[in-house]
């Protein structure tokens, strides 16, 4: 395979591992976001301060797989 096609090719693996990081990253905030009130509904104000904690870290890169 010529070294050109190869450049494409990794241009265009990066650009669908891009639209997949803002799907997963979408998908996370809408769950954080459900779990924040869940937790606040049924444990509390400061259950739910926990869990938005948790949830900030969760947000945070490197935990993809």
């Amino acid at each position: 395979m010529k070294i050109a096609q190869k450049h494409i090719q990794a241009d265009v693996f990066k650009t669908s591992l891009a639209v997949y990081k803002d799907q997963i990253d979408q998908d996370l905030a809408d769950f954080s976001r459900q779990l924040i009130a869940q937790t606040n509904e049924e444990f509390g104000q400061y259950s739910a301060e926990s869990m938005k904690v948790f949830c900030d870290v969760l947000s945070r890169g490197g935990k993809r797989i």
